[in-house]
């Protein structure tokens, strides 16, 4: 079974980086929200219908802080999410990493660094030693 993707796009940054990389990728089904306040939308009516949120901090309608937000304190929602952005505000940094994301990546990065990441956060590790 292929793990699903939803990516949330405002149509500003990232858009292109997704077409290009995961919704190319056989390996994930790829599902697009237009903008955090979608996504949460989204969300709402079916908690556990993604493995893995991607999105940026700044998104016009609900920033990503704001999503993520919502995500982990209101629904208790434990999605995985990696976050791309080109904000590099140490204090907003900071704070989006207290609220429990899978990975961070910071703009400009290359199509392979996102899959590396994407596939870092949902294939199950190898060589895990059983306890």
């Amino acid at each position: 079974m292929r793990s699903k993707i939803l990516c949330v796009d405002d149509g500003r940054t990232l858009g292109s980086l997704y077409e290009s990389t995961i919704a190319k990728c056989n390996s994930y089904e790829y599902f697009k929200a237009g903008n955090g306040l979608h996504a949460y939308q989204k969300l709402r009516s079916a908690p556990k219908a993604y493995d893995l949120l991607v999105f940026n901090i700044n998104m016009r309608g609900m920033t990503g802080i704001e999503l993520l937000r919502k995500m982990r304190i209101k629904m208790k929602c434990d999605t995985q999410v990696l976050i791309i952005t080109d904000l590099k505000d140490r204090e907003i940094i900071n704070s989006v990493l207290s609220l429990k994301i899978s990975g961070l990546l910071l703009l400009p990065c290359e199509k392979k660094q996102v899959l590396d990441k994407v596939n870092e956060i949902l294939e199950p590790q190898q060589g895990k030693l059983a306890a």
